[in-house]
C-alpha cells in the first residue's frame, strides 16, 4: 500500500504531540511493509500526486482547515484517491472567546480564518486560501469528503460524531506510547513533571497553583515544567509567570524550562516520580502514556479524552488547583501498564484495515427522501441509506421540504432538504424539486450518484453541466409509460424522459428481469438489484381479532388489495370478479379521480369495504395476515415492495399475469387476467401456496451489498 502523508509546515520545527504520533505512524506502516511519504508543503503535496499513484492521503489535524484545505482540493481532483484524516481535533471555540473580548462577537468561521492568519504570520504555519473564507461549514465538508477519520479514543469519536453527523466512516486508533526507550529508573525518583507547550488550554499556571497549595501541607517535591512558549499567548504567559514568582516567593520549588528535545525525555521522566496532565483539553496526552511507559506514577486532567481509556493505570482530577493538588496526594493504586497496550505496530495495523475498509460518499436523488412515509423508492432509501452508513460508506439522501419528519437524523448519513414545490405547482414541482437536488449534489461530487427514476429528472440527468460529472447509476423506476393512468402524450414523453437519463449514465439499475430485458436496447451495462423485505412479527389471535374487528373484516374471510389506486393496478377488475364471492378490503388514498370513480361504481355494494391509506406496519400486517386471498393486480412496475411484503406474511397470492409478477413468484403462482381466474383463485385460496420460504431471497443486506459493490465499481 502506498500512503501519502500531509502535515503542517510547522511539524518539525514546532514539534508537539502530532509530531510523535505522526513519525511512529510512519515507521509502524514501513515496518510492515508499506511505501510511506512525508510532505508539508502544497506545491510538494501537487508534484507527488501528479508523479505518482497513491493509494491513500493521510493527513493530520481536522481543526486545521488550511492543512485540510489542499488534500480537500486533491480529493475533488483525484477521485479514486483514498482521503484519510488523523482528526486530532481541539475545539477552541469555548476558549478563544473566553481569552478574547472581541472573539465573542465573530462569527465563528472569521475567528477560525483570523487565528489561521496569526499562526501563519507569528509561526510560519500555512497560509489560508481566501477560499476558505467563503466555503460553507469547512470542518464539516473537510470531515464528509474524507474517506475515514482516526480519532485516537472512543470519546473523541463520538464528539466528532455528534459535532459532524457522521456514522461508521469514524474509527478510533489508539497511540501507541513504545517511542521512547526505556531508561533506567534513577536510584531516588524525585519531583513531578508537566510536559507541553506552553499555551492556556495546557493549563499550566492550575498546576503551579496546586504546588502552591501543596507546599501549605507539607509536601516538598518539585515541580518542572518543560515546554516552549507558543506564539499567540502572550498574556497567558505572562499569567504563568507571575504564578510562578508567587510560588517561588513562598517557597515552592517551581521552575519553567525549555521543550526537551526526544532524546533527553527518558531520561527526565526515569528520574522523576510522577507525571501531571493538567489541561483544559486533551484528545489524548499523549505524555500520560510516555510516563507510564517509563514507570512514573500519572495524574491527568478529566478533560482529557483519554482519561477513561486510561483510567485503570493513572489518577484523575479536574483541571483545577485543589483537584489537582488532592490527586496528588492521593495514594497510588493504579495498576501496571500491560506491556502489550499501546504499542505503535497495534497502532499500524488498524490503520491499514481502516485504510481498506473505507468507504464511500453514495448520493441518492430522486426519492421523498428518509424516513420512509410514503413507500417504493423512499423504503429503498430508507433501508439502503441506513445498511449503508453502518457499513462506513458517507450517504446524501435527498429530501424533500414536504417532508413531515424535520428533525431526523442518522448517524452516516446527511439528509439533504430541498425545495419541492409540488403542493403548489402540481407535478412541474417535481421538475423543480429534482432540478435543486441536482445542483445542490454537484459540488461534493460524490463517489456514486444514484438518480431514481427518469420522469422528471431525466431532461437534467442528461447534462453533466446540471448534475456534474460523478459516476451516475440510474435507477430506471418500473418503466413510467407502461402505465395506463397517462395520456398518449405523456407517455411518449416518458419513454423520451427514460431516453436521456440514459445518456449521462454509466449503469443502468433494474429491479426486475422483465426491466433489465427492456433495459438492453440502451447497450449499458445493466445492474439488478430487487428490494428487499424484512420478515414481519405475526401478531397474536387477540391483537388480530381487534384490528380485523374494528375495521369489519373477519380472519380467513376477505380478499385483500392494499397499493395505489390507479388503473394499472386492476382495482376495478378484481371488485368486478370478487365482490360477489365474499367481502373486499381496499386500502389506498381515495382521494384522486380514479379512486372516486371505484367508490361511486362500487360503494353501495355490501361487500366492499373502504379503507383509507394507513400504512403503520402492524396494522397493515394484521390485514395481511387475516386476509383469505391477498391480490397483487400491478401491471406495470418491476419488483413491488407491496408483493414481497404480502410473500413474507405467508398470503395466498393470486397476481397479475405479468413478466415482472412472473419473475418475482415463477411458475407455480395464482395468476389472473380475467374475472373468472380470480374467481377460481377466491374458490381455491386454501390450496394456493404461500411464499414465505421465497421471501427470504429478498433481504435488505443483500441489497445494500449490492449498491454498495456497485459503487465500489463506479468509484473505480
Amino acid at each position: 500500500m502506498k500512503v501519502l502523508f500531509f502535515a503542517r509546515r510547522t511539524l518539525h520545527r514546532q514539534p508537539g504531540g502530532d509530531t510523535v504520533h505522526l513519525t511512529q505512524t510512519l515507521q509502524a506502516l514501513q515496518a510492515q511493509g508499506h511505501q510511506v511519504q512525508l510532505v508539508t508543503e502544497t506545491a510538494d503535496l501537487q508534484r507527488a500526486l501528479a508523479s505518482d499513484t497513491w493509494d491513500i492521503l493521510h493527513s493530520m489535524n481536522l481543526g486545521r482547515l488550511a492543512d485540510q484545505y489542499p488534500c480537500y482540493a486533491a480529493r475533488k481532483a483525484h477521485p479514486r484517491l483514498k482521503w484519510a484524516i488523523s482528526t486530532v481535533w481541539v475545539d477552541y471555540s469555548a476558549y478563544d472567546r473566553k481569552r478574547s473580548f472581541l472573539l465573542r462577537f465573530l462569527p465563528t468561521p472569521w475567528v477560525e480564518f483570523a487565528k489561521m492568519l496569526g499562526r501563519a504570520l507569528l509561526s510560519g504555519d500555512r497560509w489560508p486560501t481566501i477560499g476558505l473564507l467563503f466555503l460553507r461549514q469547512p470542518l464539516h465538508k473537510m470531515a464528509w469528503s474524507a474517506d475515514v477519520l482516526f480519532t485516537s479514543t472512543d470519546t473523541e469519536a463520538a464528539r466528532i460524531r455528534q459535532a459532524t453527523g457522521l456514522g461508521a466512516s469514524v474509527r478510533t486508533v489508539a497511540l501507541g506510547r513504545d517511542h521512547l526507550p526505556k531508561a533506567p529508573a534513577a536510584p531516588v525518583r524525585r519531583g513531578w513533571v508537566v510536559l507541553g507547550r506552553v499555551e492556556g488550554l495546557k493549563n499550566q499556571v492550575a498546576a503551579v497553583e496546586a504546588w502552591i497549595l501543596l507546599k501549605g501541607r507539607g509536601f516538598d517535591a518539585p515541580l518542572t515544567l518543560y515546554g516552549d512558549a507558543a506564539p499567540n499567548h502572550g498574556r497567558y504567559v505572562r499569567q504563568l509567570r507571575d504564578a510562578l514568582s508567587r510560588a517561588q516567593a513562598l517557597g515552592v520549588d517551581a521552575q519553567w524550562k525549555p521543550a526537551l528535545a526526544p532524546e533527553e525525555v527518558p531520561n527526565v521522566l526515569a528520574a522523576s516520580t510522577g507525571v501531571l496532565v493538567p489541561s483544559l483539553f486533551e484528545t489524548f496526552g499523549l505524555t500520560a502514556l510516555e510516563g507510564l511507559h517509563a514507570g512514573c506514577d500519572v495524574v491527568i486532567s478529566s478533560a482529557a479524552e483519554s482519561a477513561s481509556l486510561l483510567a485503570p493505570y493513572v489518577r484523575t482530577a479536574s483541571p483545577h488547583a485543589h483537584a489537582l493538588a488532592e490527586a496528588i496526594l492521593a495514594p497510588n493504586i493504579a495498576l501496571p501498564l500491560p506491556s502489550e497496550a499501546f504499542t505503535w505496530e497495534a497502532a499500524g495495523t488498524a490503520l491499514v484495515k481502516g485504510y481498506a475498509d473505507a468507504g464511500h460518499f453514495i448520493a441518492f436523488t430522486g426519492s421523498r427522501g428518509m424516513p420512509n412515509r410514503y413507500g417504493g423508492y423512499e423504503e429503498m432509501v430508507d433501508h439502503v441509506g441506513r445498511g449503508l452508513a453502518d457499513l462506513g460508506h458517507r450517504v446524501w439522501i435527498s429530501t424533500s421540504s414536504a417532508h413531515p419528519d424535520r428533525t431526523y437524523h442518522y448517524p452516516g448519513i446527511q439528509r439533504a432538504r430541498h425545495l419541492d414545490p409540488e403542493s403548489w405547482m402540481g407535478s412541474a414541482g417535481q421538475f423543480v424539486y429534482d432540478w435543486i437536488s441536482l445542483r445542490a449534489l454537484k459540488p461534493w461530487q460524490p463517489d456514486a450518484h444514484f438518480a431514481l427514476g427518469t420522469t422528471s429528472s431525466g431532461p437534467w440527468l442528461r447534462w453533466t453541466f446540471w448534475r456534474g460529472r460523478s459516476p451516475l447509476a440510474v435507477h430506471m423506476d418500473g418503466l413510467e409509460w407502461m402505465r395506463g393512468k397517462y395520456p398518449p402524450a405523456v407517455r411518449a414523453y416518458l419513454r423520451r424522459a427514460e431516453a436521456w437519463a440514459t445518456h449521462g449514465a454509466q449503469v443502468l439499475v433494474s429491479d426486475n428481469p422483465g426491466i433489465s430485458a427492456h433495459l438492453q436496447t440502451y447497450q449499458l451495462p445493466i445492474e439488478e438489484i430487487a428490494y428487499g423485505v424484512e420478515s414481519p412479527s405475526p401478531l397474536s389471535d387477540e391483537a388480530l381479532t381487534q384490528t380485523l374487528e374494528e375495521n369489519g373484516l373477519v380472519s380467513g374471510g376477505y380478499a385483500l388489495l392494499l397499493c395505489r389506486l390507479v388503473p394499472e393496478n386492476n382495482i376495478d377488475l378484481a371488485l368486478d370478479a370478487l365482490l360477489d364471492e365474499g367481502p373486499v378490503a381496499v386500502l389506498g388514498d381515495w382521494s384522486n379521480t380514479y379512486a372516486q370513480t371505484l367508490l361511486k361504481r362500487f360503494g353501495a355494494h355490501p361487500h366492499f369495504i373502504r379503507i383509507h391509506a394507513n400504512f403503520d406496519p402492524q396494522f397493515t400486517q394484521a390485514l395481511r395476515q387475516g386476509c383469505r386471498i391477498y391480490v397483487h393486480g400491478h401491471s406495470a412496475g418491476g419488483t413491488n415492495p407491496g408483493l414481497l411484503q404480502a410473500m413474507a406474511a405467508g398470503c395466498r397470492i393470486s397476481a397479475h399475469d405479468n413478466v415482472f409478477n412472473r419473475a418475482v413468484l415463477g411458475p407455480n403462482a395464482s395468476y389472473f387476467s380475467t374475472l373468472s381466474d380470480l374467481q377460481t383463485a377466491w374458490k381455491q385460496a386454501d390450496h394456493l401456496p404461500t411464499f414465505t420460504a421465497e421471501s427470504t431471497h429478498y433481504t435488505w443486506p443483500a441489497v445494500t451489498q449490492a449498491y454498495a459493490n456497485l459503487a465500489s465499481r463506479l468509484r473505480g
